[in-house]
């Protein structure tokens, strides 16, 4: 058995807890509010609770890593309303695992699932030997940072802004208004560039929002230290000119 259907496996079952827990839900409480009786409040809970298990289950187990056990919870929802891993994911991003690998249930050292990247010892020795012509070198981590400083920036400014508007509204609703019109489309658009362009992979360049929608900040959390898709480690070199004017 593969790694990756060990944990289609654990979604499985977290989808089928899922939906069977808020399809009775919904069902029981229509049900009772039809005949307007409030004998079924235990069973209407009962439901509720089962669709809770089954989100705790895929947020704890389902959605780690069965390796390392960190988080790819925001990677299985990317299939969402069901939680499934794509096809197109490889690696976990937290050890580097691939999950077409067979699975003996236990943890495997990290320097075995580390895939080797462009970027050798030899390279390493290069651009030291080259610090004096290229004096900054960007990681794949620092060029993914730099791109997300000035739209994240926006992005805040952009949601201070409206809150602000939203709020002034209750006091005069022309400067509220004014203020909700120049905020609401900066922040669309600060957020359709951070999800779409500001967290690709500089290598692959497939949007990685999935890693960091939890994590609106500059810095890129440290726990996450492989593509996901092309499995480059986020500290390597970025070489050529064209990432390099990137950052």
């Amino acid at each position: 058995m593969t790694v990756r259907e060990v944990i289609q496996q654990r979604c499985l079952i977290a989808n089928l807890v899922i939906w069977i827990g808020f399809i009775l839900f919904a069902m029981s409480n229509l049900y009772y509010k039809s005949i307007k009786s409030e004998d079924g409040q235990f069973s209407t809970f009962a439901c509720f609770a089962l669709f809770m298990a089954g989100v705790l289950y895929a947020f704890h187990v389902a959605g780690r890593c069965p390796s390392c056990r960190g988080s790819i919870y925001w990677l299985l929802m990317k299939q969402f309303p069901i939680q499934w891993l794509s096809d197109d994911i490889q690696h976990c991003p937290c050890c580097s695992l691939r999950f077409e690998d067979e699975w003996k249930g236990k943890k495997i050292s990290e320097h075995v699932l580390v895939k080797p990247s462009a970027t050798t010892k030899s390279d390493l020795q290069a651009v030291t030997l080259q610090s004096d012509a290229t004096p900054l070198q960007f990681t794949g981590r620092m060029l993914i940072e730099n791109q997300r400083r000035i739209p994240l920036c926006l992005y805040w400014i952009a949601t201070g802004v409206s809150m602000f508007g939203i709020v002034t509204c209750w006091f005069s609703i022309y400067i509220g208004g004014a203020l909700i019109i120049v905020g609401l489309p900066l922040y669309l658009s600060a957020k359709y560039y951070l999800d779409n362009r500001a967290c690709s992979c500089p290598w692959c360049h497939t949007p990685l929002k999935e890693l960091l929608i939890e994590n609106y900040t500059c810095s890129m959390p440290p726990e996450f230290k492989v593509c996901p898709y092309c499995a480059r480690k986020f500290d390597d070199v970025v070489k050529g000119q064209a990432a390099q004017k990137q950052a």
